[in-house]
């Protein structure tokens, strides 16, 4: 029995490994935690409880599987850049200002370390005046263009497109091209 210590020092004092941990980037970083075990692996609820956003490395008391972010809001299931040291699993994680999601680990891993490319986005072209959008045929989308006035906040399916410049959209398939989008001449 130990007394007159804090949870922390006493599990430090009998070798147990914080369950979660993360490096803090701001004196006032607050990333809060819930593990539970799966059948098939571990699952963490993380939540940022600050106005910043924080961007650090995590540890967790996970080897051997694959680190996954799972966006409930989206449903989507994102992977994450890890390493494995000493029996633990260290995530990169970028959490948004009061951001929360999950961090799973079912699937068994085959590497000790994974470095998933960042995501970037390239601005192609800007639709800065009144725009229509049109889909292929025969793929299930609306037949009547979808059009809009920037800055008016408003949209319609009525109408038919005008003359203007134009911009496709490369095929995601050999089926062709999915949309395109016209901007309108006042």
């Amino acid at each position: 029995m130990l007394s007159g210590i804090d949870v922390d020092t006493a599990l430090q004092r009998i070798g147990v490994a914080h369950d979660f941990d993360y490096r803090k980037s701001q004196a006032d970083s607050n990333i809060m935690f819930l593990h539970r075990h799966l059948e098939d692996g571990e699952i963490y609820f993380l939540t940022n409880q600050r106005p910043h956003a924080e961007v650090t490395e995590a540890t967790f008391r996970v080897d051997g599987k694959i680190p996954e972010i799972w966006r409930a809001e989206t449903g989507s299931v994102e992977p994450a850049s890890y390493r494995t040291e000493g029996g633990r699993t260290i995530v990169t994680l970028k959490l948004a200002p009061y951001e929360a999601y999950f961090v799973a680990f079912r699937k068994n891993a085959t590497a000790t370390a994974v470095t998933v490319p960042s995501i970037s986005s390239t601005t192609l072209s800007k639709l800065d005046a009144g725009w229509s959008l049109t889909f292929q045929a025969g793929r299930g989308a609306p037949t009547i263009p979808l059009t809009t006035n920037v800055g008016s906040g408003t949209s319609s399916c009525a109408g038919a497109p005008r003359a203007g410049s134009s911009w496709a959209a490369r095929p995601v398939s050999p089926n062709g091209v999915l949309a395109r989008i016209r901007s309108r001449s006042h």
